[in-house]
């Protein structure tokens, strides 16, 4: 596993539009990065706490999804400028999170 990871996992609608953030501790962020965090929320998520279970070394950030209409495409657009910069994708599924 990377440093930064966006866990990608089915949401509450059926869909597969929710994610949360995680870094691996002690990484550090630069400033566009703290400040998409920023913009993220914190919730009792179950894949939070299964991924958190199976590595113990990672720091939960925040969570969102994409269904908020226009901040969906900033969103996106985001999305894609940190996996530019390595951040790793990585779907619930493919880590037996799902």
């Amino acid at each position: 596993m990377l440093k930064k990871v966006i866990l990608w996992h089915s949401d509450g609608l059926g869909g597969y539009n929710a994610f949360d953030v995680f870094i691996k501790k002690g990484t550090e962020l630069n400033e566009f990065e703290r400040e998409f965090i920023e913009g993220l929320y914190k919730i009792q998520c179950p894949f939070v706490q299964k991924f958190l279970e199976k590595y113990p070394d990672y720091e939960y950030l925040g969570s969102e999804d994409l269904y908020h209409g226009v901040y969906t495409f900033q969103a996106e657009e985001e999305l894609h400028r940190l996996y530019k910069k390595g951040w790793k994708k990585v779907k619930a599924c493919e880590i037996g999170l799902e």
